[in-house]
């Protein structure tokens, strides 16, 4: 397990550059932005790996996974859900904003709190995911009432909403235990439960890969 957490940003990274050489001939599209995502991710979540308390003399690694991290991520998946989402413009802006007002909060709370802000990290990781599954759920929905449920095993957006839809659900036990359990005689739970979190992330990835297989089709 600790050989699949120390190469899961060398992962990311390798699936994104597959991305890239694999659909560098389609047109250009939205498709053409998700391996430069995906090699972003890799960047700023290896980024994360360093400790940030050499100057302050306190852990910031929890802020800068929630003002910069959390948020890059949050926003290109909810926009590329929302561009495969038909009637959902509200919603989207409403999601938005709803994150962009607790995320300011819960920064500063990080900021001005002495204690406890692995805890609002792990608030940060239970609202994304909440609104990220109500919208994979939204797609999928929309995808087993249109023609395209036939053939959905060739659709692109099939495989990364999937790949989403089993990180989120089998990483969302470990936000929780973050959110409500550190600090208490649990950290074993915590401990236990980030190990599926990695097994998920390269789930998730490799729906990711599967994706860049699918023909692009016209519209």
């Amino acid at each position: 397990m600790a050989f699949l957490r120390e190469y899961l940003q060398l992962f990311i990274f390798l699936v994104g550059l597959f991305g890239f050489f694999y659909i560098r001939k389609e047109p250009k599209t939205l498709w053409k932005t998700f391996p430069y995502f995906l090699m972003l991710v890799a960047i700023l979540d290896w980024l994360g790996k360093f400790t940030f308390n050499n100057v302050t003399g306190k852990d910031l690694t929890p802020l800068y996974y929630l003002a910069i991290v959390v948020p890059v991520n949050f926003l290109y998946v909810l926009w590329l859900l929302n561009k495969h989402i038909i009637k959902g413009n509200a919603i989207f802006y409403i999601e938005i904003v709803v994150f962009s007002i607790a995320t300011v909060y819960l920064t500063f709370s990080v900021l001005t709190t002495e204690s406890g802000y692995h805890r609002l990290f792990g608030i940060s990781y239970i609202l994304v995911a909440t609104i990220l599954l109500l919208n994979i759920l939204r797609y999928f929905y929309q995808l087993s009432q249109s023609d395209k449920i036939i053939y959905f095993y060739k659709e692109r957006m099939f495989w990364v909403s999937l790949g989403l839809l089993l990180f989120w659900l089998g990483a969302l036990p470990y936000f929780s235990s973050v959110a409500f359990l550190i600090g208490t005689s649990s950290q074993d739970i915590i401990v236990f439960l980030h190990k599926f979190v990695i097994i998920f992330n390269y789930l998730m990835y490799t729906c990711f890969i599967v994706s860049f297989l699918c023909p692009l089709k016209k519209t």
